[in-house]
């Protein structure tokens, strides 16, 4: 089911206006231990959540120079589109404000600092 959800996501969008991150890298990375009901995109175009019968495909805006917009990303072959590194995602996060909140406890636990 995944693969056909990047497929729609390569027909709603240009791939050359969008790469995959925030709570979907994030969860594939294991830096959240929850998965998200829906593949996060941060694109250069508007925000819009589209609700597809193949799952659900969210876009948010981010105003950047174009130029740089794709830095610390990479081309998936497979998937056929462009992703974050993780780093990158993380910055999503703290700039969109989402899940911030599961990110910083995720990263508590890795750390020890609940006794696990």
């Amino acid at each position: 089911m995944l693969f056909q959800e990047y497929e729609v996501a390569n027909h709603l969008r240009n791939k050359g206006y969008s790469y995959l991150s925030l709570e979907t890298l994030l969860s594939q990375e294991g830096l959240i231990s929850q998965i998200p009901n829906r593949l996060t995109f941060v694109s250069l175009k508007f925000s819009h959540t589209y609700h597809t019968p193949y799952g659900i495909i969210e876009y948010v805006q981010k105003k950047e120079n174009p130029e740089r917009f794709f830095d610390d990303c990479y081309y998936d072959e497979n998937c056929q589109v462009w992703v974050a590194n993780p780093k990158k995602a993380i910055d999503d996060i703290y700039r969109f404000n989402r899940s911030v909140d599961l990110y910083e406890e995720q990263k508590m636990k890795d750390e020890g600092y609940y006794g696990f």
